[in-house]
């Protein structure tokens, strides 16, 4: 029984990975799609905003980027 038990559990485990790694894939696939070819994404028009927000902003020029 306990033979059972294990390999449930291992066949369960297999397929919370998988799933995982395909919600991964989707992940990355609609970040690609949002983010144009130069990096930014517009979330409002007229409102351009650096895809990956700079965390260093007030020590550089990337609040210049910033949606207003």
């Amino acid at each position: 029984m306990d033979r059972i038990m294990d390999v449930m559990h291992h066949q369960q485990a297999e397929r919370e990975a998988q799933r995982l790694q395909a919600n991964r894939e989707e992940l990355v696939e609609r970040i690609a799609r949002a983010v144009r070819a130069d990096g930014t994404v517009q979330p409002l028009p007229g409102c351009t905003c650096p895809a990956v927000p700079c965390l260093w902003s007030r020590f550089t020029a990337c609040s210049s980027h910033r949606c207003a």
